[in-house]
This record gives structure tokens, C-alpha cells and sequence, in this order.
């Protein structure tokens, strides 16, 4: 499904949507947008991954910005039963949604041929958006101490509500940059980041889908 460009456009405008009401094929949910911060971008590569499993091989996207502040926004999914998700996380580079997008791909994403899709492993349950200073600088902290990841942990628990969290970490003085974490959908598993364009063919942000409302949503 998201080979087809106009069905992907709609897909990814849901990430955008506040107050708005969708079809998940076992009945509607309604999706609301939260702030929970600006991602500071000093060098312009961002870099989104599992924040407790990053090494030196994981990579920034190859689609630049500007440095600058941009806002990190989740859509999140709120259940008839009152349960809440995580379904879309975004860097907004433009207060607009996209007309249209393509995979962010890193370095090196080529090379596993045309049927790879690149996505970012979660086996922590989180996800992050950074800058590559940033990332610099967490390695940096992981390792001289592996344990330090956990701070993400007990940053998110001051924000914690039923079924997810998030956490605006700053990793001064080594950087100005920050590090945004958050749940990542229902868990763990591999999950895609895909570039907005607006008809100028300028960047309108990073959003990364938690493939929680199923491939069939109207």
C-alpha cells in the first residue's frame, strides 16, 4: 500500500490531524496532536531510532534541514474505549501537512535492494528523534556508562499516561542539541520514517508511522 503514492499522501496527512475521526476497519478512533517539545537541530542531519539500542553504525537521514527549532508533534489515537497510542510521530520543518512524500532513507539503505523498505528496530519499546550532535553526544554518555539510557525511563515517567510517554532530554553542555523519546505505537517491531514535501518541493517534516491503524484506514 504505501508503494501507491495518493493512498501513502492520505495515510500520512492523518499525522496531521486533530480532532479528526477515521475508519480503522473495527470501528472509528479519533486522532489528537501533542506537543511535547522542539527538536533543536544544530548540524541539520536528523536521526530517528531506538534510543536505547544506537551504536556508531546508525545513521542520520540523508535529507537535510536547516538548523534551527522545530516542533516534535505526536498523533495520538484515542480508542472507544478510552485506551490511547502513539501513532505518528513528526518533526514539522512547515506548519503544513504534506502534498506529497517518500521514505527517509540513510546511507547505505540502497544497497539492500528495491524491496527494502527502511525503518529504524525498536526493541525498547520508545523511539527518539535527534540530532546527530546529539547522537554524538549519547553515545558519548552510553559509554562511559551503559546504564545511562535509563534517564529516558524516568524522564517518561513524569509524563506517563495509560499506554504511553514521552521525554524531552537535553544532553547540554556537550551540545545544544536535545534528544526527543516517546512510545513507540503498541511496542517494539521495525518502523518506517517517510519525508513530507510541500508543492514547492520544500521539506515539510519527518514522520515516523507506528503502523497502529492498519493498512486498510479511511
Amino acid at each position: 500500500m504505501y508503494a501507491d503514492p495518493a493512498w501513502r499522501a492520505r495515510r500520512l496527512a492523518l499525522a496531521s490531524a486533530d480532532g479528526q475521526t477515521v475508519d480503522v476497519g473495527e470501528g472509528p478512533v479519533t486522532l489528537r496532536q501533542r506537543h511535547v517539545g522542539d527538536l533543536i537541530v544544530t548540524s541539520g542531519h536528523i536521526v530517528a531510532c531506538d534510543p536505547k539500542w544506537i551504536d556508531e553504525y546508525v545513521q542520520p537521514f540523508v535529507t537535510r534541514v536547516v538548523p534551527g527549532r522545530y516542533p516534535v508533534v505526536l498523533g495520538i489515537v484515542h480508542f472507544p474505549d478510552g485506551s490511547q497510542c502513539v501513532a505518528f510521530a513528526t518533526v514539522r520543518v512547515q506548519d503544513r501537512p504534506p502534498v506529497r512524500s517518500e521514505i527517509a532513507r540513510r546511507p547505505g539503505d540502497d544497497a539492500f535492494g528495491e524491496d527494502y523498505i527502511p525503518n529504524y528496530p525498536v526493541d525498547s519499546g520508545k523511539g527518539c528523534f535527534m540530532d546527530l550532535d546529539a547522537m554524538r553526544a549519547w553515545l558519548q554518555r552510553l559509554d562511559s556508562d551503559p546504564e545511562y539510557d535509563l534517564v529516558i525511563n524516568e524522564a517518561m515517567e513524569a509524563t506517563r499516561v495509560p499506554a504511553w510517554a514521552w521525554a524531552n532530554l537535553s544532553l547540554e553542555p556537550d551540545t545544544a542539541a536535545n534528544l526527543i523519546a516517546f512510545t513507540s505505537g503498541e511496542g517494539d517491531g521495525g518502523y518506517g520514517t517517510y519525508v513530507g514535501y510541500d508543492a514547492d518541493g520544500a521539506v515539510t517534516g519527518f514522520i515516523t508511522d507506528f503502523a497502529l491503524l492498519g493498512e486498510d484506514t479511511e
